[in-house]
């Protein structure tokens, strides 16, 4: 079998720093093995000394023997000053002193071989043989890991009696003699071939450590330039937010007061051009909100088809268009879930039907069973190819619109679609056939006792009725643009507008006037470091009052969406649609009339 080799070329980034630490790995085996190895020897030495004390002179025998106790105590004192005082630095100091413990206790091998040697007594020679070769063999798997110990210890424990049997005047002795220098030459290739596959595991070891290190590091900076980019996204978001929930504002004013056909079309077109600037930053919010944990569902059981019919009321215009037949098909049901996500997913899903669909038709089907209520959206378009059914959940991924056309939606639908469904536990499925069409499915709880739902006003010509007091409404924003379209908005529907930069100005305001707010509106972020949730708190302990508040802000911060959510004042996320600060004004009224 051929050997695996670790090419210079994939250990050249680890050679540079990891020579050290392979030493270290090899040092740190040599010296664990100490006590094995010591015990070993010590052993062995005992029997030897037991069985060459009738063959051989008692002096001969007790001072090699107390030599070996000698050597042994000595390799103990290297093992604990060793322990005491390894370092990095000391490495190759510490594997001198092994291999110095190491020649100590083969000399006394070595010399065995020569001073117990008998050539009249056969028995002592097997005895000799026999205990070297196998201290010589036991070396291998002691010393592997460290080739310089294994030879200084192998050599010089058995080269000497090689050479004894060698020089006896005897055919056997000379042919044992020849056969172990053999055998040390075969175990000391053997060992070099351990040795070297040891080293090559540990390199690869610790080159998959810093490649694990690297790896965790490039981790990290992504994760650190993903960071940057939320945080610059967020703060590009509130500063281009701004300008156009201002533009947002005074095209509601101007589309309630200016009358003439001509500017209502010129008016219509601004409006257009600002829907679709909504449209980009409201997704790219729904999926910060989504991914921030801070949309919080507000689950409950309603009844299903006027949410339909309202949906497809707003798509049969663009349907008849078309020539494409938009249909709704199945008994109404009662489900359970948040009402305001699930027809996000369903015109989501319409919208997608309408993009792709040139002729044919549209269906809206509700299937019934004893635990969910299956909504789908089927068409007659293009159809999906089977290789991109699931890439099309990712954000900004879009069929056949390279070019990035506006027109064509902005990618970011079912990669909504899928946060809400992750979130509300509610299945998915899309099934698809190209140039045939494609359905897509998701599934609702069934819903309890009906809990009805009020439609939403959307007429845009609205004001106070004239027999309802007006409203003081604090306004505190640090844009100017902002404040001043928002005080128009309110102003336009009959209400006193106190606004500025600060909570200060604003109560300066109401004292000079003698007035008491209605209620609060304010942005998030203020000037100094401060924010529209301390800016509401102070006005209501001011007056000592519990208002009626709500923070419009255009920060997609996850921990600033989190900071607002948890403040428990409502959210209402610029661009704010004028419908929007009507329904917080009744609201307003609505308590005003409780009091």
């Amino acid at each position: 079998m051929k050997d695996t080799v670790i090419s210079d070329t994939t250990l050249e980034p680890f050679d540079r720093q990891g020579n050290n630490a392979v030493l270290f790995e090899q040092i740190a085996l040599l010296y664990r093995q100490t006590w094995s190895m010591l015990i070993v020897n010590l052993v062995v030495a005992s029997a030897l000394t037991y069985a060459m004390i009738p063959h051989a002179p008692a002096a001969t025998v007790w001072g090699w023997f107390g030599y070996l106790v000698f050597v042994f105590l000595i390799r103990i004192a290297i093992y604990y000053f060793y322990l005491k005082y390894i370092n990095e630095s000391q490495l190759r100091w510490f594997a001198r002193l092994f291999l110095v413990g190491c020649f100590l206790s083969a000399s006394a091998w070595g010399a065995a071989s020569i001073v117990f040697f008998q050539s009249d007594n056969l028995q002592t020679q097997a005895l000799l043989f026999f205990i070297i070769a196998g201290m010589g063999a036991g070396s291998v798997t002691s010393m592997y890991s460290y080739q310089p110990a294994f030879l200084v210890y192998f050599v010089t424990s058995s080269l000497p009696i090689s050479i004894r049997l060698l020089i006896e005047q005897d055919r056997t002795a000379t042919i044992l003699g020849a056969l172990f220098i053999f055998f040390i030459v075969a175990l000391s290739f053997f060992a070099a071939r351990i040795n070297k596959t040891f080293i090559e595991a540990l390199r690869t070891r610790f080159l998959n450590t810093e490649l694990v290190d690297k790896l965790r590091f490039q981790k990290e900076e992504a994760e650190r330039a993903n960071q940057s980019k939320s945080k610059f996204l967020a703060a590009a978001s509130h500063d281009l937010r701004q300008p156009l929930h201002a533009l947002t504002l005074y095209a509601s004013v101007l589309s309630d007061n200016l009358k003439a056909k001509e500017n209502k079309k010129l008016i219509s077109q601004i409006c257009s051009s600002i829907e679709a600037l909504q449209t980009l930053f409201n997704a790219l919010l729904d999926i910060s909100r989504l991914e921030a944990g801070t949309l919080i569902p507000d689950v409950k059981s309603f009844y299903l088809h006027p949410m339909l019919q309202r949906i497809v009321a707003d798509y049969q215009g663009d349907a008849v268009s078309k020539g494409i037949s938009l249909s709704l098909v199945g008994q109404d049901v009662v489900c359970k879930t948040d009402p305001t996500l699930l027809e996000q997913v369903i015109r989501n899903y319409l919208s997608n039907a309408m993009r792709y669909t040139k002729a044919g038709e549209i269906r809206i089907q509700v299937v019934t069973t004893a635990e969910s209520i299956e909504i789908t959206v089927a068409d007659t378009g293009i159809g999906i190819p089977q290789d991109q059914l699931e890439s099309i959940f990712a954000e900004f991924y879009q069929l056949k619109n390279p070019e990035r056309d506006r027109s064509k939606g902005l990618g970011l639908g079912l990669a909504i679609v899928k946060r809400i469904s992750s979130l509300l536990d509610m299945p998915i499925l899309v099934q698809s056939e190209l140039n045939k069409g494609s359905s897509f499915s998701v599934s609702v709880p069934v819903g309890d006792d009906i809990e009805h739902m009020e439609p939403v006003n959307q007429l845009s010509n609205w004001s106070l009725p004239d027999h309802a007091s007006r409203p003081n409404i604090v306004i505190i924003d640090d844009d100017l643009d902002v404040r001043n379209s928002t005080e128009a908005v309110f102003s336009s529907w009959g209400c006193r507008v106190f606004s500025g930069s600060t909570p200060q100005e604003t109560i300066e305001q109401l004292k000079k006037a003698g007035e008491l707010p209605s209620a609060i509106v304010a942005d998030y972020r203020l000037r100094n470091g401060r924010t529209g949730i301390g800016a509401i708190d102070l006005i209501k302990a001011q007056f000592d009052s519990d208002l009626p508040a709500l923070i419009m802000t255009g920060d997609t911060s996850p921990d600033h969406l989190r900071l607002i959510q948890n403040s428990g004042i409502p959210i209402a996320n610029k661009p704010v649609a004028p419908s929007k600060l009507r329904a917080f004004l009744l609201n307003v009224q609505k308590q005003k009339a409780a009091y």
